[in-house]
C-alpha cells in the first residue's frame, strides 16, 4: 500500500513541470476540490463515526459553484447561461427523482421514501417544501442543496441580464440574509433562499476575483492560512442542520481561502495534476446525487458491518462512472445540440 502512494506521489510530482507549460483551459484544482466534497458526504452518510463533519462537503461544493461562476460565467448572456446550468443540473435530477418516485409506489424495498404528488412536482421545480420527515428536502434528499443552487443560478442570471451580476448577487443575497435575520420566516422557500449558507456562493464570486500573479510565496501562504482556519473549524465543530452564519464563518470562509490558494497556485504552473482525483470530480455530481439511494439498498441487503461499506462506497463510485458515461454527459450532448442555434440557409 505504501508503495502505490509512493508511485502516485512521483506520478503527481512529475506532472507538475509539464503542467507549468499547458495552456490552463480548465482548474483541475477545483475537480479535485468537488472529488473530495463529493467522497466526503458519502463517508459521512455511510458512516458518520468515521468522518463525522463529512457534511462540510456542501459547503466546499457551494463555494466552487460560486468560484465557477465568477470564473466563466460573467462574459455569458443569460439565456446561455441558465441552458447551461439546466443542462448540467436538471437531466440527472429528474432522472433520478421519477426513479426513487416510482420505487416508492411500486416495491417496498425502499419503504423509508415517502411523498405526496404535490412533493414531486415541487421536487421537480427545485421548489423547498417540508418533507414528512420534517426537514427541507425534496424526494431525493441530497437534493436539497439543488434549490439552493437553482436560486443562486437563477440570481446570477438576473445579474447578467442586467449587465452587473456580481454587484446583483452581492446586493440580493446579502439583503436577503438581513431580512431572514430579522424576521425569521417559517415558510421553507424563504427559510432556505434567506440564509446564510448563501453566502457561501458570494465568497466563491469574491475569490475568483482576485488575482495574485505569479507570487507563489502569497498563493501558498493564503492555502496554509485556509488549512489553519479548516483544522481550528474541525476542531471547534458545527450542527449539520445549521445553515446560520456560524457554518459559513467556521467552514466556508476557510474553505474560500483554501481554493483561493489553490486556484493561484494552479495558475502560477505549480499545482500537481491528480487524474484519479480529476475524474472522481468530473462524476462527482452523479455520486453526490446517487450515493443515498445505492447506500440505501447496500447497507438493506448486505448490512452494515465492513463488508456492506465497503460494498456500498464501490458500488456508489460504480454507479456514479455509469451514471456519468451513459446518462449525464450523452444527454449534456445531446441537449446542447439541441438547443443550439441553427443558422439559415442564405437565399439563393
Amino acid at each position: 500500500m505504501h508503495f502505490i502512494w509512493f508511485v502516485s506521489l512521483a506520478s503527481c510530482v512529475q506532472n507538475v513541470h509539464r503542467y507549468s507549460s499547458e495552456k490552463l483551459s480548465m482548474l483541475y484544482s477545483i475537480q479535485i476540490y468537488r472529488a473530495l466534497a463529493a467522497s466526503a458526504v458519502v463517508v459521512f452518510h455511510l458512516n458518520p463515526r468515521v468522518l463525522p463533519l463529512g457534511w462540510v462537503g456542501v459547503d466546499m461544493f457551494f463555494v466552487v459553484s460560486g468560484l465557477i461562476m465568477g470564473t466563466v460565467g460573467l462574459k455569458e448572456q443569460p439565456r446561455e447561461f441558465l441552458s447551461k446550468r439546466l443542462i448540467r443540473i436538471v437531466p440527472l435530477y429528474w432522472a433520478a427523482t421519477m426513479a426513487i418516485a416510482l420505487l416508492a409506489l411500486t416495491t417496498t424495498a425502499f419503504n423509508t421514501y415517502k411523498f405526496h404528488w404535490d412533493d414531486l412536482l415541487r421536487s421537480l421545480l427545485f421548489f423547498p417544501f417540508v418533507g414528512y420527515n420534517g426537514l427541507i428536502q425534496p424526494i431525493i434528499r441530497p437534493g436539497w442543496t439543488l434549490n439552493f443552487e437553482m436560486f443562486f443560478y437563477v440570481t446570477f442570471a438576473i445579474g447578467l441580464s442586467f449587465k452587473k451580476p456580481l454587484i446583483v448577487c452581492f446586493t440580493a443575497i446579502t439583503s436577503l440574509c438581513i431580512l431572514g435575520y430579522v424576521f425569521s420566516p417559517l415558510a421553507a422557500p424563504l427559510q432556505l433562499w434567506t440564509a446564510p449558507l448563501m453566502i457561501e456562493f458570494l465568497l466563491g464570486l469574491l475569490i475568483s476575483q482576485i488575482r495574485f500573479g505569479d507570487r507563489i510565496k502569497v498563493a501558498l501562504a493564503v492555502t496554509a492560512l485556509g488549512i489553519l482556519f479548516l483544522i481550528i473549524g474541525f476542531s471547534v465543530g458545527e450542527n449539520e442542520n445549521n445553515i446560520g452564519i456560524a457554518r459559513v464563518i467556521t467552514f466556508g470562509f476557510p474553505f474560500a481561502l483554501l481554493m483561493l490558494g489553490s486556484t493561484a497556485l494552479e495558475r502560477a504552473g505549480v499545482w500537481p495534476r491528480i487524474p484519479l482525483l480529476e475524474h472522481l470530480g468530473d462524476i462527482s455530481y452523479s455520486l453526490y446525487l446517487l450515493h443515498a439511494t445505492v447506500l440505501a439498498a447496500t447497507v438493506r441487503f448486505a448490512g452494515n458491518g465492513l463488508v456492506g461499506q465497503t460494498m456500498g462506497i464501490l458500488l456508489s463510485i460504480g454507479v456514479a462512472e455509469a451514471s456519468f458515461r451513459f446518462f449525464e454527459r450523452p444527454s449534456r450532448k445531446y441537449l446542447q445540440e439541441f438547443l443550439r442555434p441553427r443558422s439559415r440557409p442564405l437565399p439563393a
